[in-house]
């Protein structure tokens, strides 16, 4: 059935609409999840940047250099979409085993797994791109790869969710 429930065996169309909702929720539980672990990652490396780059405002240096708040803004704005999307995810309905579930057919599985296994892939390549440079300092982060990534993902969910109400 599913790429991500291989062990569910449905044996007949009910079995098969409960397999696609489990399928869905594990999708979108699995995405939400690295999203959210992503985010705090790039929080909390905006508020070390933060606590260790930009000196305290005084009479000779009011405000801190823009290159280095731009860092922590550029972050804290991946940190938001990032937080966004899992909460996006968190809320979003369910398949409804009334409409969209009873005119699934094989090619339209295969079409909404394509959705589901980018959305989980960049979702949780984003995580590990997160930890990975978590050691590091927050100017020498892949920046434009944590951006690419969000935008992927955001298109990835925007794609699955369009489909789904072209089925409606």
């Amino acid at each position: 059935m599913g790429w991500l429930s291989k062990k569910f065996e449905a044996q007949d169309d009910k079995d098969r609409q409960g397999v696609s909702r489990s399928e869905d929720a594990l999708v979108r539980q699995r995405a939400a999840r690295a999203l959210g672990d992503a985010a705090s990652g790039l929080r909390a490396a905006a508020a070390t940047w933060r606590r260790t780059m930009l000196p305290p405002p005084s009479r000779e240096n009011p405000s801190p250099a823009p290159d280095l708040v731009a860092v922590a803004v550029r972050a804290e704005a991946a940190a938001a979409l990032a937080s966004d999307l899992s909460s996006r995810l968190h809320g979003s309905e369910l398949l409804a085993s009334d409409r969209v579930s009873n005119r699934l057919r094989p090619p339209d599985v295969a079409e909404l797994e394509m959705f589901d296994r980018r959305a989980v892939d960049d979702a949780e390549h984003l995580r590990a791109v997160v930890e990975q440079a978590a050691s590091t300092s927050l100017a020498d982060w892949p920046v434009a790869d944590v951006e690419r990534l969000l935008a992927s993902v955001q298109a990835a969910l925007a794609d699955r969710r369009r489909f789904l109400d072209s089925m409606i």
